[in-house]
């Protein structure tokens, strides 16, 4: 009885100590992840605050109607809403905002599940920058995302783009992971994240481009046999609906890119408007550009309070400079590659040996 007595008394030692240690490791973690906390709390108020006024028009109540229909009705959604060009988008909001609707008929919950969404995607971005970049850029870059103007005022309602950034960064996260650190095991999670990405807004196919030069940095030797049919399953899977409807419509949208496609293409430099508009803090409605300037009457900028002016001070100088420093991290980008020609030919290089 002794010896067992002494052998529960040792056990429970040992565990002891490892509940301490692990205790002391998981408050060593939250000491070193603690600038996230208020990142996700700012996010997570921006979006979800005032949910019951953000904007909602027809293409709003219609991605939001399809979704509570399938759940009412016990309906298997193939597509979503008609876009402008005359197809019908993806089938990924609809059953984005079917977990919504399954609870509920009122669509402030499908914009709040939008905000939260995207507090998920400030989440992924602190991971994924701190992972590659180190701790201060990764809280930089998830601050940016929580706080910046065009962002907030896209992720608080109810539209297919709202829903692509988080996937795009954890797409760059999985691409990071093969390319940059040459580890196995991103194949199939890039090819169902970039599924996911076009069936929710086909603009998303672009990043194929992104996708096939990580598959080049990585390597096949990152890639195992298996992971190629497993790969084409996945996609199979989930463009299933979006086949199904092809099939049905008998590639009626097919037809209709076909002629948009035979279209003059248009070289514009409203991009750099864009871009400027992008950084903008005055920006009250993504449907209404004419209110990114504090000129305008509603704009809480013009009224009398104390400390308005210096406040209004600062957010011009972030508009009217903001974008040329962002231009101008670019050019030093440049200029260090020129500078440094050898050393890029030589990381070439061994990209080449590696990959061939």
């Amino acid at each position: 009885m002794s010896v067992i007595s002494a052998k529960k008394k040792a056990v429970a030692g040992i565990s002891k100590k490892q509940r301490e240690r692990w205790q002391a490791r998981f408050l060593r973690w939250q000491v070193n992840i603690w600038e996230i906390y208020p990142i996700l709390l700012i996010a997570t108020f921006f979006r979800v605050f005032g949910a019951n006024n953000v904007t909602f028009g027809d293409d709003e109540a219609n991605t939001w109607q399809m979704a509570r229909d399938a759940v009412v009705h016990h309906i298997w959604p193939a597509s979503s809403t008609r876009s402008w060009t005359g197809i019908l988008d993806g089938v990924f909001p609809t059953y984005f905002y079917m977990l919504a609707a399954f609870f509920t008929s009122n669509p402030m919950w499908g914009a709040i599940e939008t905000g939260l969404w995207n507090v998920l995607g400030v989440l992924v971005t602190y991971i994924f920058i701190r992972r590659y970049y180190g701790r201060l850029a990764g809280a930089l870059s998830a601050a940016l995302y929580a706080v910046t103007t065009m962002i907030i005022l896209y992720n608080r309602f109810i539209w297919q783009p709202d829903l692509v950034p988080p996937m795009a960064v954890a797409l760059m996260f999985v691409l990071f992971w093969g390319g940059v650190e040459r580890r196995k095991g991103w194949l199939v999670p890039a090819a169902a994240l970039i599924s996911c990405l076009y069936l929710t807004h086909p603009s998303s196919i672009y990043m194929l481009l992104i996708v096939a030069v990580a598959a080049f940095f990585a390597g096949y030797k990152t890639v195992r046999w298996w992971e190629i049919p497993l790969a084409a399953l996945v996609v199979l899977f989930i463009f299933w609906p979006e086949l199904t409807w092809f099939l049905y419509s008998r590639f009626s949208d097919l037809k209709i890119l076909e002629q948009i496609s035979r279209s003059p293409s248009v070289f514009s430099d409203n991009v750099f408007l864009y871009y400027g508009q992008y950084f903008s803090p005055y920006v009250q409605s993504p449907y209404y550009w004419p209110a990114a300037y504090p000129t305008d009457p509603n704009s809480l900028l013009n009224s009398t309070a104390h400390g308005t002016k210096y406040m209004k001070m600062l957010l011009l100088a972030v508009h009217d400079f903001l974008p040329y420093i962002a231009l101008g991290g670019c050019g030093i980008l440049v200029w260090q590659l020129l500078l440094s020609p050898s050393s890029a030919a030589n990381s070439i290089k061994k990209t080449a040996r590696d990959y061939l």
